[in-house]
This record gives structure tokens, C-alpha cells and sequence, in this order.
């Protein structure tokens, strides 16, 4: 067991969703390296909506620091990593419509995961890139 990372309970939503983009960055380079991952991403990028709910953070807040560290992590990431590219891609695209998911059925003082129904044809995509 990890002891030395805080609860996300004890962090900003900045913080919170740095973390959370590191798993996700994660999980992309395993899709870069063939692991099978399904719908991994989608189901971290729910737990972190979440979080930062808990922590505090209003969806619009939620949205704009996402948009701004998936920006980030994609500006960081060379044009030639396709795949890793196309998992922060789509992550990123989908955030809106977690967060819309999420405000639908727990309201926006909601403190539930998200029950994620993910469509993971997109995951296809993933395969067919270099």
C-alpha cells in the first residue's frame, strides 16, 4: 500500500486533476505499447470528476482545468506518438459529456462516481494509428 501520497480529500482540484492526468497519460502508453485497456481512461477521468466535485470545484471550474492540463500533456507529447495522442485526444473530448453525465444525475453538489458508459468502439481507432 502507498502511504505516502495525500488522499485526493486533502487537494486542490488543480492537484487533483494533475494527478489524474498522469494516470491517464499512463494509460495511454500502454495502449502505445499494445496492452489492452478498454475504457481505463474514461473510467479515471470519471473518478477524477469526482474528486474534484468533493474537493469543491464547480463543473465549469472542472472543465477549465482539465482543458487546461490535457492541453498541456498533448503540447508535451510529439506528433509521432499517435496512439498516446489519440488516448489524451479523446479523454479530452469526452470530459464535457462526464461532466454533463454527472450534473444530470447527482446534481452539482453530487458526491457519486460516475457510472461510466463508455462506448469503447473509439478504442478501434487506437489500433489503426501509428
Amino acid at each position: 500500500m502507498v502511504t505516502h501520497l495525500k488522499k485526493t480529500d486533502d487537494l486542490r482540484p488543480e492537484q487533483i486533476a494533475a494527478r489524474y492526468i498522469q494516470i491517464i497519460t499512463q494509460i495511454a502508453q500502454m495502449v502505445e505499447c499494445g496492452d489492452p485497456v478498454a475504457d481505463l481512461s474514461l473510467v479515471a477521468l470519471g473518478h477524477c470528476i469526482s474528486a474534484m466535485h468533493s474537493a469543491g470545484a464547480a463543473t465549469v471550474d472542472i472543465k477549465r482545468i482539465l482543458s487546461e492540463k490535457f492541453e498541456a500533456e498533448l503540447a508535451l507529447a510529439d506528433e509521432s506518438r499517435k496512439k498516446l495522442r489519440a488516448v489524451l485526444e479523446e479523454t479530452h473530448t469526452r470530459t464535457e459529456q462526464l461532466l454533463f453525465d454527472y450534473d444530470s444525475i447527482y446534481g452539482t453538489g453530487g458526491r457519486k462516481l460516475i457510472p461510466l458508459h463508455a462506448d469503447t468502439n473509439y478504442l478501434k481507432n487506437y489500433r489503426g494509428a501509428n
